[in-house]
C-alpha cells in the first residue's frame, strides 16, 4: 500500500498533505460535504484503508477540497496512482486511434447531443419570451 512516487502508505501521503494544508479532519469532512470526521478519516487509516492507491472519483472530491488551501491537484491525484508526468492524450489523437465504425458511432453521439441541446436553447428561449 505505497503510493506511487514514494515508499509511503496512501494513507500517510494523504494525511500528510491535508496536515500541510493546514486543514484539519473535520474542516475536511466539511469540505467534503460529510456528515462525519470520521467518514473522511477512513482514507487515513491504514487499518480501514488497505488499497495501494485511492479511487480517482475520491482523489478529484479531495484535490477540490484542499485545491483552495494552496495544495497542488497533481499532487492529491497522483494518489490515486496517476503518473501525472504523462499527459493524456487529447481529443484529437483518441478519435484518431478509433476504428471507422466507432468514429461514425462517436459522430452520431455528438449530432444527437447537439440536436438536444439546440432544442434546450429554444426551450429557455421560448420560456424566457413568455416570462416578458
Amino acid at each position: 500500500m505505497h503510493t506511487l512516487m514514494s515508499n509511503t502508505p496512501v494513507t500517510e501521503a494523504l494525511r500528510a498533505i491535508r496536515e500541510r494544508a493546514g486543514v484539519g479532519v473535520r474542516e475536511m469532512a466539511r469540505r467534503l460535504g460529510m456528515t462525519s470526521p470520521s467518514s473522511y478519516s477512513h482514507y487515513e487509516d491504514a487499518k480501514r484503508f488497505k488499497d495501494d492507491y485511492l479511487p480517482m472519483s475520491w482523489a478529484i472530491r479531495f484535490a477540490d477540497a484542499l485545491e483552495p488551501s494552496g495544495v497542488d491537484r497533481t499532487e492529491v491525484i497522483a494518489l490515486a496512482g496517476v503518473d501525472s508526468a504523462k499527459p493524456p492524450p487529447d481529443v484529437d489523437e483518441r478519435i484518431s486511434q478509433l476504428s471507422p465504425r466507432r468514429k461514425e458511432m462517436l459522430m452520431s453521439l455528438l449530432a444527437d447531443l447537439e440536436a438536444a441541446e439546440a432544442l434546450d436553447l429554444e426551450r429557455q428561449e421560448k420560456a424566457s419570451g413568455d416570462a416578458n
